[in-house]
């Protein structure tokens, strides 16, 4: 229970009310009401935090427990002062202007016919009204949160190390950070890569969060995960409800995500934390860029602020989910001007508002251009250093379009995709902009990222289609979240109580469907580290020189993109002994002369057959031992204890460690 209430408080910490103290400075009471209000929160908290990061490291000052503490309490002392006001100063608006009341009023007044995408004007309008009755809603929406939270932590129940491949580089990111309280310069100790140009928002909310908590940095990346996962639930909500106008949207869509989709709660068998992390924030960064344009401009300078610290935020959270905005934005654009007569000051705020959050992250920005875009680090360093067959398979694997099979087992099931297609048809008659818009984003997503439909070379993909593909349920559930309103509404005409049983019915439905498969998610053999790994590394760090070399089993997606299948891709994290292969995102950091090595190390490693090429592959890189953890088929193991050229010198638990005779 300690530990319960100590994640509890943390989680409000971090995730809420940082974000929540911003919106009540930026947009007061006559501007949103709680609901939407703690929705944007935890979109923009997931900013904050890396923020803050970025800044103090470039004045030189460590974050710490006492920098997270300092921002928390300067966030609860914001919301104390927006309280005390209000208590002092009952009538009216307490800290809109008289020109913004009337603004506010007049938005009002044609929010209908005018600008479906108003949120402030999506709540009662009675606010005293509001302070006693909480919608239905707004309770399901609750509900849904909860049990898609309970879900996912339950999900990774005992879990200790983050799964899959990408969870080994998240956790030494987020060590870093926690050990030195700064951006790293490197991957030092745990890896020969002396430069660091990876995004990093994801990282910065770890180490925050295991300075508040004192947990285990690999465990923290686990449940921070998983937090920020839940999360969609709040921030599809606000995203669905300002798309169109309907807090039943709204919720269906936020449950059809959380409860009904494979994807995003499947991204905790790789442990795609930065997407997920970027992809929670989006929704909540394009509600602020659409209000840009949306509302009177003597209230627009406060969502240009808020704007320009979500882009900021959601950059570095992973870069090319900024692409994904920006190419929301365009769509959107497109629509409002054939509604609206050109008006080139809303477009001028949405300009700056891009310009402001470049000036923000400036010193980043311009350290990654420096480092990484203007020297076309993998194109002119990690690309020559390939054959032609090799680049060949590079573009295959990396912009090739998802199989179908793939695609109706992980990203939308037959049904669903069927309730998407009809969600699309009703949504075309009963919000046709929003409908438009959600179909126009993703299919402009999905054609950039395909350069074979287009006819264009590989080098005009921004990102793989295989990101756009799992990012899909951000539109399919909006699209869904239509048609389940609509039959909502149709049927309440009909018969005005069955709303009431309908909404709470799908929502019962979803959460008991989804609490029979969702805990099932986790795919054991993605969990590399297990307590015999743990054994084993207890083991090598009391036993083994510290010069000792391991090779490991490899898992390849492309020539030079691989991973480790079992713990011993963790031995340098663990134990502070080096193993054949870096992290799998070594190709975008190292250097020439390293990356070389490497991609030479790979293609031997490929065209092994025999146990003597092995033999002459540990030879030739000064490799003596080799670790085979549990997952490990075991006729691989006993075709190395019969050859008679390795000595098992531990065997513990399905680990066995060989040493070179």
């Amino acid at each position: 229970m300690q530990i319960f209430l100590l994640g509890a408080l943390t989680s409000l910490a971090v995730f809420v009310i940082p974000g929540y103290a911003l919106t009540q400075l930026l947009l007061p009471r006559g501007l949103l009401c709680q609901t939407d209000r703690l929705c944007i929160a935890c979109g923009v908290s997931l900013a904050i935090i890396p923020l803050q990061l970025l800044i103090l490291t470039w004045l030189g000052i460590p974050s710490g427990p006492f920098s997270i503490l300092a921002t928390l309490l300067l966030a609860l002392a914001a919301i104390a002062s927006q309280y005390v006001a209000r208590r002092y100063r009952p009538k009216g608006d307490f800290s809109l202007s008289q020109d913004e009341q009337v603004s506010r009023a007049n938005e009002q007044r044609t929010t209908e016919t005018v600008s479906p995408a108003l949120i402030s004007t999506n709540c009662t309008r009675n606010t005293k009204r509001l302070e006693h009755k909480i919608p239905l809603e707004e309770v399901l929406l609750i509900v849904v949160f909860v049990v898609t939270l309970a879900l996912r932590l339950a999900v990774v129940e005992g879990v200790n190390y983050p799964p899959g491949g990408d969870g080994y580089h998240h956790t030494l990111i987020s060590q870093i950070i926690y050990d030195t309280g700064l951006i790293p310069q490197s991957y030092r100790p745990y890896a020969p890569l002396d430069r660091f140009t990876y995004h990093f928002g994801f990282h910065s909310l770890v180490a925050a969060w295991v300075w508040l908590t004192q947990l285990p940095v690999p465990r923290s990346t686990v449940l921070v995960s998983q937090i920020i996962n839940a999360l969609t639930v709040p921030t599809l909500y606000i995203f669905t409800k300002t798309l169109t106008g309907r807090k039943e949207a709204g919720l269906f869509a936020a449950m059809v995500a959380g409860l009904v989709t494979v994807m995003p709660a499947y991204y905790v068998n790789w442990s795609r934390n930065t997407q997920l992390t970027a992809n929670v924030m989006l929704p909540v960064v394009l509600v602020a860029l659409t209000q840009v344009l949306e509302v009177q401009a003597v209230v627009r300078w406060r969502w240009c602020v808020l704007a320009i610290i979500l882009l900021a935020g959601l950059s570095l959270a992973h870069y090319a989910i900024w692409l994904f905005a920006g190419i929301f934005i365009l769509v959107y654009v497109a629509v409002w001007l054939l509604e609206n007569h050109l008006k080139w000051r809303r477009l001028i705020s949405l300009a700056g508002c891009a310009l402001g959050a470049a000036l923000l992250i400036s010193p980043w920005l311009w350290h990654v251009t420096k480092e990484y875009l203007l020297p076309k680090h993998v194109q002119a360093v990690a690309v020559p250093l390939l054959n032609s067959e090799e680049r060949k398979q590079i573009a295959a694997a990396f912009f090739a379009p998802v199989a179908w099979e793939w695609f109706f087992n992980y990203v939308l099931r037959p049904i669903q995709a069927v309730l998407a297609y009809l969600g699309s048809l009703t949504g075309m008659i009963t919000h046709p902009r929003a409908t438009v818009i959600l179909i126009s984003w993703f299919g402009c997503l999905f054609i950039l990222a395909t350069p074979s439909w287009t006819g264009l070379p590989y080098a005009f993909a921004l990102y793989n289609n295989f990101a756009v593909a799992i990012a899909l349920y951000l539109a399919a559930a909006p699209l869904i979240a239509l048609l389940l309103t609509f039959v909502t509404l149709l049927v309440s005409k009909i018969w005005p109580i069955a709303r009431f049983f309908l909404l709470i019915g799908i929502v019962a439905i979803a959460c008991f469907l989804a609490a029979r498969w969702q805990p099932k998610l986790l795919n054991p053999d993605q969990v590399f580290v297990t307590s015999a790994d743990e054994k084993a590394a207890i083991w090598i760090s009391t036993r083994l020189p510290q010069n000792a070399k391991f090779v490991i089993r490899l898992f390849f997606t492309s020539p030079i993109e691989m991973a480790g299948v079992d713990g011993g891709y963790w031995l340098p994290y663990l134990t502070g002994r080096e193993v054949s292969v870096p992290p799998m995102i070594y190709y975008a950091e190292g250097d020439p002369e390293y990356l070389s090595v490497v991609f030479e190390y790979l293609r031997a490693w490929r065209k092994m057959r025999t146990l003597t090429d092995l033999v002459n592959l540990m030879k030739s890189y000064g490799i003596t031992y080799i670790y085979i953890g549990p997952h490990n088929p075991d006729n691989y193991r006993k075709i190395l204890m019969d050859s008679g050229l390795f000595e098992v010198i531990y065997d513990v638990e399905g680990v066995t460690i060989f040493k070179l005779r």
